[in-house]
């Protein structure tokens, strides 16, 4: 994350919550995010049945604020589970792969796994323990006036994503 205050910049696209003072952040859209893992995987290695299971499971993790491994899944009700994790990734869609291809539990879109849940590929863990509302954002500066190609960029920007990702 660069600080947008410091470094000069406009307009950022982040996903997760906003934490910083001083920005403003328009929401695009959210993504629920949930378990996934191949049936292979969960034939090998067992089907997690609660999440106090998942410590003995490789994971596949993306990367926290702090550029470390994000070696903890969310849960519905707060809080979160530590996990173990092989494969960490910040690009989903090669978390997606690793995935079906048996390298362990993901956490991902819903959205994005849908048609491998669908087709087989892929089976859900745990719906109703681990997941997680996911907002992406436009983010900005607070300043009483933006430049109006900024303006016309987030107003460009909320409209393309007024359905959504995908």
């Amino acid at each position: 994350l660069v600080d947008m205050v410091a470094e000069g910049v406009d307009v950022a696209l982040r996903s997760g919550i906003i934490r910083t003072d001083g920005l403003i952040a328009r929401r695009l859209w959210s993504e629920r995010y949930g378990l996934v893992a191949s049936p292979a995987y969960l034939e090998a290695r067992g089907r997690p049945k609660a999440v106090d299971k998942l410590a003995r499971h490789n994971c596949i993790v993306g990367f926290g604020e702090s550029w470390q491994p994000a070696l903890s899944f969310p849960l519905h009700s707060g809080g979160q589970v530590p996990v173990h994790s092989h494969f960490a990734c910040q690009d989903p869609f090669t978390q997606l792969v690793a995935a079906v291809d048996g390298m362990g539990i993901a956490w991902l879109p819903i959205d994005m796994t849908k048609a491998y849940v669908e087709s087989g590929q892929l089976e859900r863990i745990l719906p109703h323990d681990i997941g997680f509302d996911k907002p992406t954002s436009l983010v900005f500066p607070d300043r009483e006036f933006l430049p109006s190609p900024v303006r016309a960029f987030i107003d460009f920007t909320v409209q393309f994503f007024a359905d959504g990702p995908y």
